[in-house]
């Protein structure tokens, strides 16, 4: 094999893997590729050090786009070159020197993503089960991604949280007393805000609890959970159950976890969105939010060291329940299934009552 065809190979396993993280949170999608990168540069010695060079490019991709820590960590454990641990390990150093002069912590984030692929390098690399060409085991009937893969998304001081429900994956629905409001989890954004003028809670159906969400195609009933009742999903189908407890909330697995919740305010929902990419943690004040698998291209969401408290809105923000994002550092994750939902056609007339007072901004995906 030339070095073009080589080149040109390569690439197609490398964006073979990438492509199939960003549309695919399952890694025995990626594994195929992976196995084919290896083999090719363990087949083409001449080629070695062309293909990690290759490699070496990618480490400071890590931070922002789904699939390149598997693939380098794959690469690590497989490979184990030198070249590419000197460069993960550099790049560790620099998240270290800009933890230890700024401000911000995702460095932290950095730092820590080095230090899971230097790991892939041991021998005894217990993560590495979950690859199913190097001899994985099945969890939940399926072969998940790394379980580390939840991060910190927004939070966001609400006023008067009454309920919540998903839209969809990314996307969710806050019940008020002063209305409701549409929000994107990925960066906090209110894409819809409809006030209670009325004092009615018209958004609302009591039986079975659901929020009652209006589009031009009806009203769609999205099933809640809050103050007045409802049962949201709490519990990952890979076992991440979220758990309120006596001083906040928890994200747990057996063998994993993410920063708790402190926050000693009312509890009004816990819920995992239904395919599992999306958790909430809601207060009578606050929303925290945690978000799963990031899009290819995306930056990682921030992921803080130490446990989360209430960001307390002003005198201002708090009025009207209006939704005021406190962590934008946030991933795009990928809009999947619709939430159980039953939709009821509409004339124009309801429409229009309906959404009048909708401050529509919707964001691009």
């Amino acid at each position: 094999m030339d070095e073009g065809e080589f080149s040109a190979s390569l690439a197609g396993c490398i964006d073979g893997a990438l492509n199939a993280a960003a549309h695919s949170p399952d890694v025995k999608d990626e594994d195929p590729f992976l196995a084919k990168l290896v083999a090719l540069i363990q087949h083409e010695p001449e080629h070695r050090s062309a293909g990690i060079a290759v490699l070496c490019a990618l480490v400071p991709r890590m931070e922002f786009e789904n699939g390149v820590v598997e693939l380098l960590e794959y690469c690590a454990h497989v490979l184990r070159p030198e070249e590419l641990l000197s460069a993960v390990d550099a790049h560790a150093r620099a998240a270290t020197v800009a933890l230890e002069q700024g401000d911000s912590l995702r460095p932290w984030h950095t730092r820590r993503l080095c230090r899971q692929i230097l790991e892939a390098a041991e021998h005894d690399w217990e993560a590495g089960d979950i690859y199913p060409s190097l001899g994985a085991r099945i969890v939940g009937g399926h072969y998940g991604r790394a379980m580390s893969e939840w991060r910190n998304g927004p939070i966001l001081a609400v006023g008067g949280i009454v309920a919540i429900a998903f839209v969809d994956e990314v996307t969710i629905a806050v019940g008020t007393h002063s209305g409701l409001g549409v929000i994107d989890a990925r960066t906090g954004a209110t894409l819809e805000r409809c006030p209670d003028t009325q004092g009615d809670y018209a958004w609302y159906q009591a039986d079975p609890p659901a929020i009652r969400y209006a589009s031009p195609q009806g009203v769609t009933l999205l099933p809640a959970g809050g103050l007045w009742g409802g049962q949201l999903r709490t519990t990952t189908d890979d076992g991440w159950p979220a758990l309120a407890t006596p001083h906040g909330f928890s994200l747990k697995h057996a063998r994993h976890h993410i920063d708790p919740v402190l926050d000693n305010d009312e509890v009004r929902a816990v819920a995992i969105s239904p395919a599992g990419r999306c958790a909430v943690f809601a207060t009578s004040a606050t929303l925290y939010l945690y978000l799963r698998y990031a899009t290819s291209g995306s930056a990682a969401p921030q992921r803080l060291s130490g446990p989360r408290r209430a960001c307390r809105p002003s005198s201002a923000a708090g009025r009207g329940g209006h939704l005021i994002p406190a962590i934008n550092e946030v991933a795009k994750a990928t809009a999947v299934e619709q939430a159980p939902s039953e939709v009821i056609p509409l004339d124009q007339t309801d429409l229009e009552h309906l959404v009048d007072g909708f401050d529509v901004k919707v964001s691009a995906v």
